[in-house]
């Protein structure tokens, strides 16, 4: 028996009927919704029924959705104006109807989604950085700095105006003089931990 404050019911459709596209990542979205706009919550609980998907692509797109929608940019706001979203936030618990659910399929699945939302935020803070912020220097750090943090998976390389002259680059070069820092030609190299690239 679950002690709960709040309920909040989320209807997914008629019985035995396929989830419309996009639909399982609406549902990541409202409960992230849920969690911001209910103020001071500490847990959640997402009590799934047994005709939810079973399989992983589900709780990826749930769990990238969930996190994305929590996202806030607060590297230039000070004060009242830095907002943190479900701030109060410790743990979101998943409990299936189905006790024939693989919980570490569903797991990593969780932990993938993670992950892709993380990639959502790095996007959206270089997408979103000023000018003066955001320069090709502080870009090819960006990049070094995914390659460091891929545990080896993910290997850099910075071609400067020397080398991209060298190459032959004319045109590249060409739009880089509009630029107040040199070119920095940004190569990242994905090699998967298989070995095996596709």
């Amino acid at each position: 028996m679950f002690k709960a404050k709040r309920i909040i019911l989320l209807g997914l459709g008629n019985s035995g009927k396929d989830m419309e596209d996009g639909f399982i990542a609406k549902v990541g979205q409202t409960l992230a919704s849920q969690c911001d706009s209910n103020k001071k919550v500490k847990s959640c609980t997402l009590l799934l029924p047994s005709s939810f998907p079973s399989n992983d692509a589900p709780f990826s797109d749930l769990a990238t959705e969930f996190y994305s929608s929590l996202y806030s940019d607060n590297r230039y706001r000070t004060g009242d104006k830095v907002t943190k979203k479900a701030e109060d936030l410790d743990t979101v618990s998943v409990v299936f109807e189905d006790d024939g659910v693989d919980s570490a399929l569903v797991n990593t699945a969780i932990e993938s989604g993670k992950a892709m939302s993380s990639g959502v935020f790095l996007t959206k803070d270089i997408v979103n950085a000023p000018h003066n912020v955001l320069n090709s220097e502080s870009l090819a750090n960006v990049a070094r700095q995914i390659a460091e943090e891929s545990g080896g998976t993910i290997t850099c390389k910075i071609l400067g105006k020397d080398e991209c002259e060298k190459r032959g680059m004319g045109a590249y070069l060409g739009v880089a003089r509009g630029s107040e820092t040199e070119p920095q030609f940004i190569h990242l190299t994905y090699s998967p931990k298989s070995g095996n690239a596709r």
